[in-house]
């Protein structure tokens, strides 16, 4: 069965009537191609209607959380609506992480999106502000960190964040004292700590503890920061101990990542090469990737990069 998609525009937003399934192939090909191809027109803050969708395999997951996180990058939204009970099933890991936001009315899913501006109120103050934004409520916004966690440039910026989804399990404790534990993914990731949508409340300053278990990595960390970006949806960044380092050497997952627009091209896992579009694309042996179709050599290896076949570096291996 294939997956027709139509748009239509309710409010300022963009309503997406789903029908047919998502899973692995031309549904999730065109899920991501028409979603993309949106937001590159300037849309940005989605609601995809799921009441006629029968079955999401864990591509078509991979592809909306992919989705949450490019409108994200945009200062907009992606919510679900009229998902089944069935489907709620499968999708309930991303729903309770925050990751998903889920409606059963069309009304309350176009008034859930945070008017503009209010994207960049965060939970509480924790850092030095500037005039201006003492004056306008808003502290001021920073995408580097030192060793302490102080806001800086990026002359003073320690290591590189990967824009990658690496799934991770957080435990903590919320405002009144009681835990909580919740299964989310990551929106970048550096050496010395993580980002991502978190659903529970966390306490800026307040201790997690952080494992990541396709990297076999686990930590204590501090959170830093947190950004409302939803009613019930916050983006957090933590901090780990100086002596603790966030690394993929251990991953099975191998993400294509380029430097020059800062995100992941393609990925790699047990021995197939997949692109941006969670779609298998190519084969690895002996330091090529092999076309599926062809058996034609595409790319090569060569220490931690892919190069293409003039040797032009597509991307560092992560």
């Amino acid at each position: 069965m294939a997956l027709d998609y139509t748009t239509s525009t309710v409010d300022s937003v963009t309503l997406v009537t789903l029908q047919g399934v998502i899973v692995a192939g031309e549904p999730v090909d065109l899920l991501l191609h028409k979603t993309h191809e949106l937001l590159e027109a300037g849309e940005k803050n989605f609601i995809l209607d799921f009441a006629a969708v029968k079955f999401v395999d864990s591509t078509g997951i991979g592809a909306l959380i992919d989705l949450v996180a490019s409108a994200s990058r945009k200062q907009g939204s992606l919510k679900l609506l009229h998902v089944t009970e069935r489907l709620h099933e499968v999708i309930q890991i991303g729903v309770r992480s925050g990751i998903f936001e889920v409606y059963d009315d069309l009304q309350k899913a176009i008034a859930s999106f945070t008017p503009q501006g209010e994207a960049d109120k965060l939970v509480a103050p924790s850092a030095p502000q500037t005039e201006k934004g003492q004056a306008g409520g808003k502290r001021l916004k920073t995408s580097f960190y030192d060793d302490e966690g102080r806001p800086g440039d990026a002359s003073r910026r320690k290591d590189h964040r990967f824009n990658i989804p690496v799934p991770v399990r957080v435990k903590g404790s919320r405002p009144d004292g009681s835990e909580f534990e919740e299964e989310t993914v990551t929106m970048d990731v550096s050496a010395t700590g993580m980002s991502m949508f978190m659903n529970e409340s966390a306490v800026i300053g307040g201790q997690v503890f952080v494992t990541a278990p396709e990297e076999q990595f686990e930590s204590t960390a501090t959170v830093i920061d947190a950004t409302r970006v939803g009613p019930h949806r916050s983006r957090v960044r933590v901090l780990f101990p100086k002596q603790k380092k966030f690394t993929r050497e251990l991953a099975e997952k191998k993400y294509v990542y380029d430097y020059s627009t800062d995100s992941w091209v393609a990925y790699i896992t047990h021995g197939t090469y997949y692109n941006t579009k969670h779609l298998p694309f190519g084969k690895v042996e002996d330091s090529r990737i092999l076309s599926l179709d062809s058996g034609e050599v595409m790319f090569r290896l060569r220490m931690d990069r892919l190069f293409d076949l003039g040797m032009n570096c597509i991307g560092h291996i992560i």
